[in-house]
């Protein structure tokens, strides 16, 4: 049996029980069977990342004690980060030149609030496919024992 793939959750608590709420209402997020790891402020995603390596991180760019912004940059700058999905969750789209030059340069995808539950599910199911798709190509071609 293949190792759950692993959400970690970077926000406040308000929206992280909001985001919580979708992933158990969500029948798309339900299916992927994910492991979810919180962490409320950006120090402590930063610990959670570098000892749970989850395959896709959730983050809101407004975070106490380290922002959204310089917990992405530490991310990135990681061998294991390096090419980790990054879901940027933010009500500052006001802000778009410096979002914009995060996506390119941190290669990050952009979620705008408010947003659908659905919205999230896709944006998650998206970003999650291509392991996915690894993941089945593999069982597939490994015999059965």
């Amino acid at each position: 049996m293949a190792d759950k793939l692993k959400l970690l959750l970077v926000d406040t608590e308000r929206y992280r029980k909001i985001m919580l709420n979708i992933r158990t209402r969500d029948a798309r997020l339900r299916s992927l069977d994910l492991k979810l790891l919180e962490a409320a402020d950006g120090n402590e995603a930063l610990e959670v990342f570098k000892r749970e390596e989850p395959n896709i991180v959730v983050t809101e760019l407004l975070l106490p004690r380290l922002s959204g912004f310089e917990l992405i940059r530490k991310i990135r700058s990681t061998d294991e980060g390096k090419d980790v999905p990054i879901l940027l969750v933010t009500g500052l789209a006001r802000d778009m030149t410096s979002i914009n030059v995060l996506k390119r340069s941190f290669n990050v995808v952009l979620q705008v609030k408010p947003f659908t539950p659905w919205d999230f599910a896709l944006s998650i199911s998206k970003q999650l496919a291509p392991m996915r798709k690894a993941e089945k190509a593999k069982r597939e071609s490994s015999p059965n024992i």
